[in-house]
């Protein structure tokens, strides 16, 4: 998080610029980097993740593909929240053989890549994020629900860093953190 007062920094001499720019961010955290920005400059900016290589390590695993091979992943979405809209080794769609997912044979390898929780996204919209639980699981509320379940509890409680399941609430003392400190900057 040390990143948000140089890119607030960066946000604020862009809408000076060019208010009506866009900023693309590549920058990570990239969620609570990217509300920074817009809170403190009120610029319209996207953030760009790199979580590709999470569907591509757990479908190498499912598929039985070696991970220095080439596995080309399409997805869509913004910021941390994208989905899987297809999958090429080679020349060929692998895409349908992602159902592997729901295989009892593949499951400690669903558990292994923390993917236990976008294996039932998968199950219930038909297209898997692209990203591993830990950062899928904070855009969806109704977890919460979720946090006395034996096997997603666990999870919840342990990766989510801006999510309080126990109060259903933002951790506040992250954001609280970051707003004394873009405030310094202004």
């Amino acid at each position: 998080m040390i990143e948000i007062p140089a890119v607030v920094e960066i946000a604020e001499t862009i809408k000076d610029v060019s208010p009506q720019a866009t900023v693309m961010d590549f920058t990570y955290p990239m969620t609570p980097i990217c509300e920074a920005a817009e809170k403190a400059a009120h610029i319209r900016i996207i953030g760009l993740c790199h979580g590709l290589r999470h569907i591509q390590r757990l479908a190498s695993d499912i598929l039985k593909i070696s991970k220095s091979e080439r596995l080309d992943v399409s997805a869509a979405g913004i910021n941390h929240f994208t989905w899987t809209i297809d999958l090429s080794y080679g020349d060929e769609s692998v895409y349908a053989f992602l159902e592997a997912l729901f295989l009892e044979e593949n499951e400690q390898i669903i558990v292994n890549h923390r993917y236990l929780i976008g294996r039932d996204l998968y199950r219930l919209f038909s297209v898997p994020p692209t990203l591993s639980d830990r950062y899928t699981s904070e855009f969806f509320h109704y977890l919460y629900g979720w946090i006395n379940h034996s096997r997603y509890g666990p999870i919840l409680k342990e990766i989510s860093g801006y999510i309080d399941y126990e109060n259903k609430t933002l951790k506040q003392e992250v954001f609280e953190k970051e707003r004394r400190r873009i405030e310094s900057l202004l």
